[in-house]
């Protein structure tokens, strides 16, 4: 059998053999982790939470660190609580929900597990977690009130902002009524301008709260501002004259 030559090209001719690279991607992957790095650390607290941190390098070189807050965790109530602790855990209502339960326990032994961690932080961490309605709310505060725990007044202050508490007008009036019996005149007129911010409108009850607060702590002056206040409301039609 007879082969053409004229058809097979000269081995000069052919290009050579080049053997086959992967790609190298670690140079490229270098430089994005360079520019958003993301590093893991410890907290120093009594939990050892990780904190996570990113940093981003802008076009002027400036390195910009921002630290998310780690959530915070409950602890186990351990040996390390004194016996009053233990009594007051002991005596709660046996019809208690275990969500307030869980709760009351934690304040009770706030002293022990809230040296690293504020209130707030707690109760928050509650409402994330227990998913509370408001009757947990009210059943909370009631026991902290019967037993005289120094924590009742804290707790339902920050009630007051927590949506599945529900807050009305007379939620209010106790607190402020709280703050008046203690003379925390300051922390009472503060708890009035945020409940006027977030439109409950002032009525009878809360301007006679405050003229009574004010009354027994001498402010004589702000008493009678208030009354007068507490009479524009009662008779509307005084204001209306008083315009015209």
């Amino acid at each position: 059998m007879a082969i053409c030559a004229r058809n097979i090209a000269p081995l000069s001719l052919c290009p050579p053999y080049r053997e086959t690279t992967k790609p190298n991607y670690v140079p490229v992957m270098s430089s994005l982790l360079s520019t958003k790095a993301v590093i893991f650390g410890i907290c120093k607290s009594q939990i050892q939470l990780p904190v996570l941190a990113t940093a981003n390098v802008d076009e002027s070189g400036t390195v910009e660190v921002k630290q998310d807050k780690p959530r915070f965790k409950w602890a186990e109530i351990g040996p390390n609580i004194t016996k009053s602790q233990q009594q007051a855990i002991s005596e709660l209502p046996p019809k208690m929900t275990n969500r307030c339960k869980t709760l009351v326990t934690q304040i009770i032994c706030s002293s022990y597990l809230l040296q690293n961690a504020s209130l707030s932080d707690l109760l928050s961490s509650w409402v994330r977690i227990m998913k509370p309605r408001r009757t947990d709310w009210l059943s909370v505060l009631k026991q902290l009130k019967n037993m005289e725990h120094p924590l009742y007044l804290e707790v339902a202050k920050h009630a007051l902002v927590e949506e599945s508490f529900e807050a009305n007008v007379r939620d209010y009036t106790k607190v402020i009524y709280c703050y008046g019996k203690q003379t925390q005149l300051q922390d009472a007129e503060t708890t009035l301008l945020d409940m006027k911010k977030r439109g409950f409108v002032v009525d009878q009850v809360t301007l006679t709260t405050m003229i009574d607060m004010y009354s027994k702590a001498g402010n004589l002056n702000q008493a009678e501002e208030t009354f007068e206040e507490l009479k524009l409301l009662a008779h509307p039609w005084i204001k209306e004259h008083m315009v015209q």
